[in-house]
């Protein structure tokens, strides 16, 4: 909806190493660039990274915002380098991440965050290693699907489509990462894209015309 366009944004993929941190750093910062206020948060509770691709403290995060009932504080840290972006870190690994992004904590964090923001983007664990990113991603308002052409085949791509479809949250788009996109392969990424994408929310979002990104792993 052109008039209610996304806010919270779930960066996620199918199996580890194919570039969601990157990408979601990458999208916060190009959001932040058209003079957005925006919010990137760390949700990979067990192997966070964003603190080192920026080069923040990660003392306290996100969870210890869950801990105290949703509201991050001073745990927001804004960007030194780029103007209009703020970070929540993790802070340190809990023994109970999935509890954590379930909580009322969670859902009380998301409601303030969407309201003090242009956009909420999440960095959030693979869809198959854990159920994490399932978790939030039921809770955004849109899905951005990270896809390493050539890692998810098979039996883990059927995966992934089915828990899209249990999810239901849009899928908003597909980031084909570490390619190089010409007219012949063309139909072969929109295919894949369709793939995913057909598996939830089509009906919300409506046809789109979709642009594949290289974006650096």
């Amino acid at each position: 909806d052109i008039d209610n366009p996304p806010k919270s944004l779930v960066i996620t993929s199918a199996v580890p190493l194919e570039g969601k941190s990157t990408t979601a750093l990458n999208l916060a910062v190009a959001l932040a660039q058209k003079e957005s206020k925006v919010l990137l948060i760390d949700a990979d509770l067990r192997k966070p990274i964003i603190h080192k691709l920026l080069h923040l403290d990660n003392s306290t995060g996100l969870v210890d915002a869950l801990l105290n009932g949703g509201h991050p504080g001073a745990s927001v840290k804004q960007s030194k380098n780029i103007d209009n972006l703020w970070v929540l870190t993790s802070g340190s690994v809990p023994s109970n991440p999935s509890e954590l992004l379930g909580s009322s904590g969670m859902k009380a964090l998301m409601e303030q965050v969407t309201k003090e923001y242009d956009y909420v983007v999440f960095d959030t664990p693979p869809l198959i290693s854990v159920s994490d990113g399932a978790i939030l991603a039921s809770q955004a308002d849109g899905i951005l699907m990270v896809v390493s052409p050539g890692k998810v085949k098979g039996e883990i791509g059927r995966h992934t489509k089915e828990l899209l479809e249990r999810i239901g949250t849009p899928v908003l788009g597909c980031v084909f990462n570490g390619v190089e996109l010409s007219h012949r392969n063309y139909y072969y990424y929109y295919n894949y894209y369709r793939y995913y994408a057909g598996s939830a929310g089509e009906k919300k979002v409506g046809k789109r015309e979709k642009k594949e990104s290289n974006v650096l792993d």
